[in-house]
């Protein structure tokens, strides 16, 4: 019998067994340090056809905002957002930086305020294009680079391409996204979180070039004004950083080294390079008790308020316009993050290895914890600690919600479907577990919160229930399925997950015709106007049968900062930080509940009134003085006392104006009959006046007063004295002169040199380092 050994053939056949053990036992021995999960979706989407798809499905959302037919107009975006757009794009056309805004609150400084986004990159988009359908534009684009940046930032994950692709639907529709569109501020620095976050990891892992795009991508978002989205951006970027850290630490010290280093410089680039408008910011906030201006412990969550992650209409009613309002807090209309989303975050945290996901989901849950306000623990153990009521509302804290919970379903999805397959049974347990959540909530929103209302299982189940069963069924048909019927069912998947998302409460982002938001015809007065403390309460809680009546209502009574559309300056407005002595002021200027302080009123030059009868009705003032006067007798006394001789009616400013003890050896100027003052010329942050006094006498601006303005007469500096209590007031000498009063941030100035300087090092990052160096091989995978 012959030997088979001997056998050319056979001999070649045990040679490359033997080639074969050898490099599977080398394989076995030294495996690859993280093996790519299996795409067992077959789904190929590219970044390219993602940015298509959601193009699509944003401009199916929103296609008559879109084509400029109508405008967001809801809440702070017809009373804030807009107003401030067009004042910016005024001052911009006019070729002003908008420091300081004289049209509201007696004047107020404007671009410290941080939220009006004056030096934010991204506000070209409405400053060049006409309004209101460039800030509508701008919106929605924002939107768009959010869910785009979600999918990038997912695939860097390695998540597969079809779960990127919903996380990235996820985030760009939830129920806090579509709802920011009525803040510009916070679309603009939602939209650009998951770009940080990609940009500054990357940043960390690799080093060289990379540092660039991470310095300018942070400090755009820095520039964007939403200091809460913000905060929440780093320390998102920190629990990234630190789960990286515990599941695959760096082998030596000079990548330790490497890795702190490169998070510390892009962190301190960013402070530089947003320095031009974080310190005025940070100037203005020094001067302002925020803490008594705003009562922190309203519009929380609530305990059980992180339900509506799951139930949108939990704890909810419904207003006369049709928007759904939630019982215990007003700042969103929804959080929303869907079913299935939240239920393929569950599938992420389920895994029994410690990792990105499980540090992602500690921070969820501190969050939500935190939330909850003065009805949880945790809010009071750190409220004593860190300056919580900055952030004014604690529901605020489940921003990051809307951000976790996608890419922890894209998670899900991947571990779903790799090699390790999670059974079958796992996931009917996460789906009984969020039926019995949904349940328990909608029983108890039924019988203890709100028994008033009937309960709806249609509204509470079914719609969520179906989207629930659609996806998840497609997520385990496409596991099985051929290609091509693989992308039919991911394509199914992906529509239903933004279904859901996008239908899930009415009115989230309602609508009108753009000419309702047009310029009003009557040209502004040359004074201030003011509204009755009645008209103000009801123009507040005012729901007219429709949206447009309501609009039209508060763009007649010049409500919130809506005075700025047609230029007309009024004693109040609507900001987040306050002249803290203007608004003590302002509470001496009512008197009563129907009536303003008549000298009071006369000396701000509020020449006319509305009221609230049949609609708003105007009144004129023939008594209001000029924003400039001349002659008044200096009186002294304690602050305390200056204010309550204001609020009496013997209060005569155009006799006397008042100053604190302690400023007389100052105040030169007396009692002047005869003299006259004329305003030469007037723009936002500068005053020029034209003064004949008889004798030293004291010029009376009513005009709020703030450390940064800057007086000359005849070309020679002059102290600014802060007179009545919060407005301002030069002395002058006899004869004619010319008074300047001009707005100068030396800190704002200051800020400037710092961004520079940080342009620099961002330049000189560029050019010298021509390649990226890495002391590590970048692996984000958990």
């Amino acid at each position: 019998m012959p030997r088979l050994g001997r056998h050319p053939d056979h001999l070649s056949f045990r040679l490359d067994s033997l080639k074969t053990q050898s490099a599977q036992s080398a394989f076995l021995s030294n495996p690859l340090p993280n093996p790519e999960p299996i795409d067992r979706d077959r789904f190929e989407l590219t970044t390219g056809r993602f940015a298509f798809l959601l193009g699509i499905l944003v401009a199916v959302s929103f296609p008559a905002v879109l084509l400029g037919i109508e405008s967001f107009v809801t809440r702070d975006f017809g009373l804030f957002g807009y107003p401030l757009a067009a004042y910016h794009r005024h001052c911009f056309w006019n070729g002003e930086i908008p420091l300081w805004n004289p049209l509201n609150e007696c004047g107020i400084p404007f671009l410290a305020q941080w939220n009006t986004m004056i030096l934010y990159p991204g506000s070209l988009l409405y400053l060049l294009p006409p309004l209101p359908w460039s800030l509508n534009f701008f919106c929605l684009v924002h939107l768009y680079l959010g869910g785009l940046g979600c999918f990038v930032l997912a695939r860097t994950w390695k998540c597969p391409a079809g779960a990127a692709a919903f996380a990235g639907i996820a985030y760009a529709f939830n129920g806090l996204l579509q709802n920011s569109l009525m803040w510009p501020n916070n679309i603009a620095a939602l939209g650009l979180f998951p770009w940080v976050v990609w940009s500054v990891q990357r940043c960390w892992l690799t080093g060289g070039r990379a540092f660039v795009p991470a310095a300018l991508l942070g400090a755009t978002q820095m520039l964007a004004g939403a200091p809460e989205v913000i905060l929440f951006t780093w320390c998102f970027v920190g629990f990234v950083w630190i789960a990286d850290w515990m599941k695959e630490p760096p082998p030596d010290w000079r990548s330790r080294r490497g890795r702190i280093g490169r998070l510390v410089a892009v962190i301190v680039t960013v402070a530089l390079l947003a320095a031009v408008q974080l310190l005025p910011f940070l100037s203005l906030y020094s001067l302002v008790d925020r803490g008594s201006q705003f009562d922190a412990a309203v519009w929380s969550a609530g305990s059980f308020g992180w339900l509506n992650l799951l139930l949108p209409l939990f704890d909810t009613m419904r207003s006369p316009l049709g928007q759904v309002t939630h019982l215990t807090q007003a700042w969103t209309h929804s959080i929303y993050a869907g079913v299935s989303v939240c239920a393929l975050a569950l599938l992420a945290l389920s895994r029994r290895t410690m990792g990105r996901s499980h540090w992602l989901g500690i921070m969820l849950l501190g969050f939500v914890a935190i939330s909850s306000g003065r009805d949880g623990v945790l809010y009071h153990w750190l409220d004593a600690i860190l300056p919580l009521d900055s952030l004014r509302f604690p529901v605020k804290f489940l921003i990051p919600c809307s951000f976790v919970l996608p890419l922890l379903a894209a998670i899900g999805i991947r571990e779903w479907h790799s090699d390790r397959a999670i059974p079958t049974s796992r996931v009917i347990y996460i789906v009984v577990t969020i039926g019995v959540l949904m349940a328990g909530g909608g029983w108890l929103d039924a019988h203890v919160i709100n028994p008033a209302r009937e309960f709806s299982w249609q509204s509470y189940y079914l719609p969520r229930l179906s989207g629930l069963a659609v996806v998840l069924s497609g997520l385990h048909l496409a596991r099985q399925s051929s290609r091509r019927l693989s992308i039919w069912l991911w394509g199914i998947v992906l529509v239903a997950c933004w279904a859901d998302l996008r239908f899930h409460q009415p009115n989230l982002a309602p609508s009108l015709p753009k000419d309702r938001l047009a310029k009003l015809d009557d040209p502004p007065s040359d004074g201030r106007s003011a509204i009755t403390p009645d008209t103000m309460r009801v123009v507040g809680k005012l729901h007219l049968p429709s949206l447009e009546d309501t609009l039209r209502e508060h763009r007649q009574s010049l409500y919130c900062n809506l005075n700025l559309l047609s230029r007309q300056a009024k004693v109040d407005g609507f900001y987040s930080l306050r002249l803290p002595r203007y608004h003590e002021v302002r509470r001496t200027f009512y008197n009563g509940f129907y009536e303003m302080h008549g000298p009071m009123a006369d000396f701000l030059g509020v020449d006319r009134v509305g009221r609230h009868t049949m609609g708003i009705q105007w009144e004129s003032r023939s008594s209001a003085m000029p924003l400039a006067t001349i002659g008044q007798r200096p009186l002294f006394g304690e602050a305390e006392q200056l204010l309550s001789a204001m609020h009496t009616p013997r209060f005569d400013p155009r006799q006397i104006v008042l100053f604190e003890a302690g400023n007389e050896e100052e105040i030169t100027g007396g009692g002047a009959p005869g003299s006259t003052v004329s305003i030469v010329s007037r723009s936002s942050g500068r005053i020029e006046l034209e003064v004949t006094a008889t004798a030293p006498a004291i010029v009376v601006l009513a005009q709020a007063h703030h450390p940064n303005w800057r007086a000359t007469v005849d070309g020679i500096a002059k102290p600014i004295h802060v007179a009545n209590h919060a407005f301002q007031a030069v002395n002058v000498p006899e004869g004619s002169s010319r008074v300047t009063l001009e707005y100068v941030d030396p800190v704002f100035r200051t800020g400037a040199m710092f961004s520079l300087l940080g342009m620099a090092v961002v330049l000189i990052v560029w050019f010298r380092t021509r390649r990226p160096r890495s002391t590590e091989k970048p692996n984000p995978q958990e």
